[in-house]
């Protein structure tokens, strides 16, 4: 039994095999080592702990496991022998075959298995080896071929690289020209913006300090006034009553005056400095700023044409450039696609071409053949307008112009079918092709030698930028730049009038500090005067308050003597009043006591 001879812990031939008391069977050196690492004495299978205390070898299972691993290598050895033999030989007859059956794609033996091919395709083995070979020499040149492919396929991918990596150097370089300009731009935008936050802070931090000068003056004024009347207050009375009047004077005068009020526009615009700045700033950069309907695919012009860095015009060169060949470029032809395809809705853009005697623009469907030969026309995937030794050409038939044309707008209405060309200059229709569109369709451009014209390159024309969208209206652009001189006639005038009226508060201000002076010395004034005339009729009233005083005392000590005498005379006639009771009261005592004591000698002589 093959699984006997098979050690149950690492599936290999037994060697000195040993079995537990469950009769499961293990290489002694496997078990010592799992018991090792479980730190027990278990089975490794049903983890059962084992009752023997010394495991012997099975030499039974040990002479079949080496029995089973002995016919294991013998099979091991012949096989690599049979591997060695290349011939085929049958297995009844040892003569070599001299037929191959096409139909069963075998050598065949002509002794024994001739007659069981009868109506194959049995042929002489060296035939059959030459025809193989033959074969399989075209199947070996369709391998080279196939390789070759690859080959060319692997170059281009390596121009393609290394074109790449020049495409990544001129656009990080174009790329850092634009945004430098655009940094520029915006650098000296800021610059003036703050200049303008400064100027506006510089003349709001003057009208305030003119204001707050004035306040303090007030307030240096009141602070006097007030320490003039506290200190009256703290005089006595005849020197008060002599310097009241002067002070009440001037403190109802200063409090007649009107109460300070706060200018309005003394903190910082905020709004007006921040409000839509970017689009402010977006709009000041429509006159450095352009944007072109369609932009020129470099990957896909023709080698002998040159494109603009800014991907709007396309010339012909006179020498073709080395461009790799991909699979988007044109190659057979001096043709060039737009970057973006249309697959709905409508769109239109100009191109310039001036006086160039030979062009083709319009349109190219996606799919359009790009490698091989064509022709301008609906049947290629191409609606143009063609120009040609001075003739116009729709793609089949001639078009008539009243003049030769400079300016071009292509327009198309991808769901009406419509492609139409107009002459920019007047405004005339010139041609509509009319067909089903089915894919995505790309502005095609295709431009021969210029020869003896002015112009030697076809331009794509940038459309102005609105805020509404692209607007091409002249009007519109009049109207926008005169409300934009009338916003800053209307801010200089406003500054103007703003300077005139700060200055006419100055003045007011100057005014009415110097009438302030000229009231503050005519109370002073006044004060002294009065003060002068307090003390002439203080005086006057001191000298009769003196006099009224000696009079006062005059009456006061008659009128205490008077009461002296008075009071004397009342004190004697008390006494005398007090003598006559005594003398009454003593007679009344006698009597009294005569009555009793004769009363006491004859008792009935009262009764």
């Amino acid at each position: 039994c093959v699984c006997a001879c098979v050690c149950e812990c690492v599936c290999v031939c037994l060697m000195y095999p040993v079995s537990l008391s469950c009769n499961h069977s293990f290489c002694s050196s496997c078990l010592h080592t799992f018991w090792e690492q479980a730190n027990n004495k278990n089975c490794p299978i049903c983890k059962r702990k084992s009752l023997k205390e010394n495991i012997g070898v099975n030499f039974t299972l040990k002479e079949l496991a080496d029995n089973f691993a002995g016919r294991q290598k013998s099979g091991s050895s012949e096989t690599e022998k049979g591997e060695k033999k290349v011939e085929v030989v049958c297995s009844k007859h040892q003569e070599e075959p001299k037929l191959f059956c096409k139909d069963e794609d075998r050598v065949v033996c002509p002794l024994c298995e001739f007659s069981l091919h009868h109506g194959h395709m049995v042929v002489p083995v060296e035939q059959a080896v030459r025809d193989l070979k033959e074969q399989l020499k075209s199947d070996l040149q369709s391998l080279q071929d196939k390789r070759d492919k690859h080959r060319r396929v692997e170059e281009t991918y390596d121009e393609i690289t290394q074109h790449s990596k020049k495409q990544l150097l001129s656009t990080e370089s174009q790329i850092r020209a634009e945004f430098n300009k655009l940094h520029q731009f915006l650098k000296e935008e800021e610059e003036s913006r703050l200049a303008a936050l400064r100027e506006e802070e510089q003349q709001r931090g003057k009208t305030v300090s003119r204001e707050m000068k004035r306040i303090q003056e007030q307030i240096s004024s009141l602070s006097d006034s007030i320490s003039a009347v506290e200190a009256d207050l703290q005089k006595d009375s005849v020197p008060f009553l002599s310097s009241y009047k002067a002070s009440q004077s001037r403190a109802r005068v200063q409090c007649s005056l009107s109460d300070p009020q706060l200018l309005s526009g003394a903190l910082t615009d905020v709004a007006k400095h921040l409000g839509n700045l970017s689009f402010r700033v977006w709009e000041k950069m429509k006159d450095m700023v352009h944007f072109c309907p369609v932009n020129l695919d470099p990957n896909t012009a023709g080698h002998s044409l040159y494109l603009s860095d800014d991907l709007t015009s396309v010339r012909r060169g006179d020498t073709d450039q080395k461009l790799p060949d991909n699979p988007e470029r044109h190659s057979t032809y001096p043709s060039v696609l737009g970057s973006e395809g249309f697959s709905s809705g409508k769109h239109s853009w100009e191109v310039e071409v001036g006086d160039h005697p030979n062009w083709n623009v319009g349109l190219a469907k996606e799919s359009a053949d790009r490698k091989g030969k064509r022709r301008a026309s609906t049947k290629y995937g191409l609606w143009c307008l063609v120009h040609r030794s001075g003739k116009y050409i729709d793609g089949s038939k001639s078009v008539t112009v009243k003049k030769s044309l400079q300016r071009i707008r292509v327009q198309l209405d991808y769901e009406g079918g419509e492609v139409s060309f107009y002459n920019s200059e007047d405004k005339t229709h010139i041609c509509t092709l009319r067909d089903t569109f089915t894919e995505k369709l790309f502005p095609y451009f295709s431009i021969r030698p210029a020869g003896d014209a002015k112009t030697a390159e076809i331009k794509i024309c940038p459309v102005e930028i609105s805020l509404s969208g692209l607007d091409n209206s002249e009007e519109e652009r009049g109207e926008k730049v005169e409300r934009g001189e009338k916003v800053e006639r209307g801010e200089k005038v406003e500054r103007e009038q703003k300077v005139e009226r700060e200055e006419k508060v100055e003045r007011g201000e100057k005014v009415e500090r110097e009438q302030k002076v000229e009231r503050e010395q005519k109370v002073e004034r006044e004060q002294k005067v009065e003060r002068g005339e307090k003390e002439e009729r203080g005086e006057k009233v001191e000298r009769g308050e003196k006099e009224e005083r000696g009079e006062k005392v005059e009456r006061e000590e008659k009128m205490e003597r008077g009461e002296k005498v008075e009071t004397g005379e009342k004190v004697e006639r008390e006494e005398k009043m007090e003598r006559g009771e005594s003398s009454k009261s003593f007679f009344k005592l006698f009597y009294v006591v005569v009555f009793f004591f004769g009363l006491i000698q004859n008792p009935g002589s009262y009764f």
